[in-house]
């Protein structure tokens, strides 16, 4: 909540009731100023234990419990990403829960990714089943003026003031064979969507979901991350794109075959190229603080034959 030249802090407040009483205490019990600020700044630390769930791994446990991945490894000394984890297994999870809740209202001005569309066309010449890009999509920039309303680091409520495009959207244009048959890798929903069997790429709450928001079509799911985490490919394939124009440099494309494309945008690092093959679960980025969003965050996109489809009906 630092005041910059892009943050103007109005009000800054208490959401609890702070008083102040007089109390008797042994000396050694006597915080000094820094003692005590350094207290408040770190919060209450618990400890809670976690038991091990099928088809568990450390970045979907620190999803579930709203948590970054790295916090779950500290918790546990001598672990990393990569050690297995077995069921039944009991796993420490170290919260920090805030003594106080700081609310600040202000203006904030910020420049954030307009994601592209994917236009589709359709091409007799051909084969059924075979795509190719012939346009890639380049995200487009804006800027936005919006107030605010902010609980410790997370943003609660934003009232947009006053936006500009500094950088038109390119769309992606796909060229599709006619007729295709629709792609089913398994069947296990009863409601009979298809379930591609797809992992989720980053663990973390979703702060926009695929479908209509304030007017416009959002191609993805916006998931909320920290500015560098790292996240994975949900599936296996090969890397179409990875970075290229200045506007491009933060987005993904991934070709599982037979139709089936995820994109990733708004890294603040990639560590894919493109014609790497790439393995589900592998590391390919690390999150980025552009997007319309509280935070850092990862749009993710599941485009099935040239078209958008909501990554919730693939998702486990």
């Amino acid at each position: 909540m630092q005041k910059t030249d892009t943050n103007q802090v109005d009000t800054v407040s208490f959401e609890e009731k702070v008083e102040t009483r007089s109390v008797e205490v042994a000396p050694e019990e006597v915080l000094t100023t820094e003692e005590a600020l350094e207290k408040l700044k770190q919060g209450d630390v618990r400890q809670e234990g976690y038991v091990v769930q099928p088809d568990d791994s450390w970045w979907l446990i620190a999803r579930k419990n709203e948590m970054r991945t790295s916090e779950v490894l500290a918790g546990n000394p001598g672990v990393n990403e990569d050690t297995i984890l077995q069921i039944g297994q009991t796993i420490n999870l170290v919260k920090l829960f805030p003594y106080l809740t700081v609310i600040a209202e202000g203006i904030r001005t910020e420049t954030e990714t307009i994601p592209f569309d994917v236009v589709t066309i359709v091409d007799s010449s051909l084969a059924n089943g075979e795509t190719k890009i012939t346009q890639t999509g380049s995200d487009g920039e804006k800027e936005i003026k919006y107030a605010y309303v902010q609980k410790n680091d997370k943003i609660m409520t934003k009232n947009i003031l006053d936006e500009q495009v500094l950088t038109d959207v390119v769309s992606q244009v796909v060229v599709k064979g006619p007729q295709r048959t629709p792609v089913v890798i398994a069947s296990s929903r009863g409601s009979g969507q298809l379930a591609l069997g797809m992992i989720w790429p980053l663990a973390g709450r979703i702060n926009s979901y695929y479908g209509y928001r304030e007017g416009e079509f959002h191609t993805g799911l916006d998931i909320n991350g920290y500015q560098g985490d790292p996240y994975v490919a949900a599936t296996s394939g090969t890397v179409v794109s990875a970075g290229g124009m200045a506007t491009t440099e933060t987005v993904i494309l991934i070709d599982y075959g037979n139709g089936i494309l995820t994109r990733y945008a708004h890294s603040s690092k990639l560590l894919v190229a493109a014609g790497q093959k790439v393995s589900k679960g592998q590391t390919i980025g690390l999150v980025g603080s552009t997007g319309r969003s509280t935070g850092p965050q990862l749009h993710f996109e599941v485009i099935i034959n040239g078209d958008n489809v909501n990554p919730l009906n693939y998702l486990r």
